[in-house]
């Protein structure tokens, strides 16, 4: 990851501005809740939210958080239960079963909106994810984030992966 993805100034230059508009000059914690069409392939999704947001509430009362999510309903919930504490960009989200990659938009422009949150989530002094989602395996391996300051709810998905081709039939 560190020889090869290497973001192009587009995508810098808007992690840039979200960050100093919203999260500079304080450390910040970011979280990644999924939705949509996630919830298809695992069954237990609602529950991993769920100990997303709360090992959120262990974070300092007074920090920022920088949620990155898929679904309008995900990041309702986590206005609802954070307030103004919850910052996030301004990308498109789903309010149903389909997932935003899956929908009829422009795959470059998912891609972008994707990479950007990610590229702002390891800006972060801590992460939590989901180790189901792709997003969240990838902001655990991109940044060389000290003890106790990744924390993703389940197995990387990476992981398993990686596990499943190595396999000797």
């Amino acid at each position: 990851a560190e020889k090869y993805l290497r973001p192009r100034a587009e995508i810098i230059a808007a992690c840039n501005t979200f960050f100093e508009r919203e999260l500079a000059g304080a450390p910040f914690v970011a979280a990644h809740l999924r939705g949509t069409d996630k919830f298809r392939e695992d069954d237990s999704l609602k529950d991993t939210n769920a100990q997303i947001l709360n090992v959120l509430e262990q974070a300092p009362s007074g920090q920022r958080i920088l949620l990155l999510t898929d679904d309008e309903r995900c990041l309702t919930m986590a206005r609802e239960r954070f307030g103004s504490r919850i910052a996030a960009t301004d990308c498109r989200r789903g309010n149903g079963e389909a997932g935003i990659h899956l929908a009829k938009s422009d795959p470059v422009q998912t891609g972008r909106e994707a990479m950007v949150d990610a590229y702002l989530a390891l800006r972060a002094g801590r992460f939590i994810g989901n180790g189901l989602s792709n997003v969240s395996a990838m902001i655990a391996v991109l940044k060389d984030w000290p003890a106790g300051a990744c924390t993703l709810i389940g197995n990387s998905i990476l992981e398993d992966r990686s596990f499943m081709l190595y396999q000797k039939k």
